[in-house]
């Protein structure tokens, strides 16, 4: 480390001891050795999750062979070997993460494996997905046992695919119930994560699962108010974004800071989808139909809207502005939501070109390259939009679409050499 290699001639000019220098060179020595090898525990994790899946093949290899008590013997070792390896591990290998998050996967697929197979054996049918919840549930304990942060995705990705096999379109159904548990019995170790390494490949892959997961779960509701979805999908994509402003993500890039870059993109493609006039004439007939203010979709939007106010005010300073930017603009959506009339398609149009504006004028401001062809992008694919739904012809269109090409170019140009006349 070109650290380690200056402090001998930082020494001898004297400007650190020899005291400093030690403590130096053992603080990075420690630190080296506390971090696992990345490349090692990501191939050691694939490894794991291939030997999982082989055991499950291989056991399913002439099945009907065997007989039920062997069938039933069968499916357990899986089970046995991997405690086994658990022991092992807890026992010579406490402090490798690469051998405790190996012992975790192969713990996980062979709780499966015993569940599945044991549920074969005995023809259990399983039509509400309780196999996958007992799955989960058996694997949560180890997942703080081990610290394993492959456990906890795993356990995240299995309990999405539940929801949307068993829960989809239920309203508040039981299954939503479940979902919500088993991902607050996670919530712990996330938080224990962020505490420790609050900027490491692992937060940041909690992070991402988390975020994706619960967003997605939220599709899965509104059986009897599906028009509502996009009011509560503005407010968690606006939660997000107000999450993703937290002085903990201060200055951090998409990738370790997930919440606002789903927040941004939900917002955008909400305001797209709404812009169309048929999404307004839906919701006009199932509101007429339905008392869709008081569903438990529009009431979860509701809850989502206040704790994003709740994150606003406490970390920003109110700005008007704010009401026509990410921060805030779910409060104008929603009184167009709420107040539907004729005009709500021409006011969302109006709301989504204001936005691009505001962004193109923000990136201006501040010389950021990002922000300018973000509220370029906006505004030009809400046009786009308007002529793929309008009957103008092919050749008015492919006009169109040259001169916002040229648009772009342009101002990238112009901008471009307008930086560098200022850096000379």
């Amino acid at each position: 480390m070109s650290v380690l290699k200056d402090l001998k001639e930082l020494v001898d000019r004297q400007l650190i001891s020899e005291q400093q220098a030690d403590a130096i060179t053992l603080y990075y020595k420690t630190k080296k050795t506390e971090q696992p090898n990345k490349l090692q525990l990501i191939l050691g994790s694939l490894g794991a999750v291939f030997v999982g899946l082989a055991i499950i093949l291989i056991l399913a290899h002439n099945w009907d062979q065997f007989s039920q008590f062997t069938r039933v013997f069968i499916g357990f070792i899986p089970l046995a070997l991997a405690q086994l390896f658990l022991l092992f591990v807890l026992l010579k290998k406490q402090n490798s993460a690469l051998w405790k998050e190996t012992s975790g996967i192969l713990l996980f697929f062979s709780f499966a494996a015993s569940v599945f197979i044991t549920s074969q054996i005995y023809n259990i049918t399983d039509p509400n997905g309780y196999f996958y919840l007992s799955w989960v549930a058996l694997s949560i304990p180890f997942l703080y046992l081990l610290s394993s942060t492959a456990l906890a995705i795993l356990c995240i990705v299995v309990t999405t695919f539940y929801m949307f096999n068993y829960g989809f379109n239920k309203d508040l159904s039981v299954e939503v119930l479940y979902y919500l548990l088993i991902l607050t019995s996670i919530i712990p170790y996330y938080l224990s994560v962020l505490k420790k390494s609050p900027y490491s490949n692992t937060a940041s892959w909690l992070h991402w699962v988390i975020a994706i997961s619960f967003f997605l779960s939220m599709f899965t509701l509104g059986a009897n108010a599906a028009s509502t979805m996009a009011f509560t999908l503005m407010a968690l994509s606006t939660l997000y974004y107000n999450i993703g402003n937290l002085a903990f993500f201060n200055d951090k890039s998409a990738g370790v800071n997930p919440y606002r870059f789903i927040g941004q993109a939900g917002i955008v493609i909400i305001l797209f989808v709404t812009s169309y006039w048929g999404y307004w004439d839906n919701i006009s007939d199932d509101w007429s139909k339905n008392n869709l203010i008081l569903s438990y979709t529009f009431l979860s939007g509701c809850v989502f809207a206040i704790v994003a106010l709740i994150f606003y005010f406490r970390n920003t300073k109110f700005k008007p502005i704010h009401l026509l930017h990410f921060e805030l603009i779910l409060l104008p959506f929603t009184l167009i939501f709420i107040f539907h009339t004729g005009l709500s398609a021409l006011l969302v149009n109006l709301l989504t070109i204001i936005l691009g504006v505001v962004i193109l004028l923000r990136g201006i401001r501040e010389d950021r390259f990002v922000l300018i062809n973000f509220g370029l992008i906006i505004i030009s694919v809400l046009i786009l939009i308007r002529f793929f739904e309008s009957n103008l012809s092919f050749l008015f269109r492919g006009i169109a679409f040259a001169v916002i090409g040229l648009i772009f170019f342009l101002v990238n140009f112009v901008l471009t050499k307008h930086k560098k006349k200022n850096e000379l």
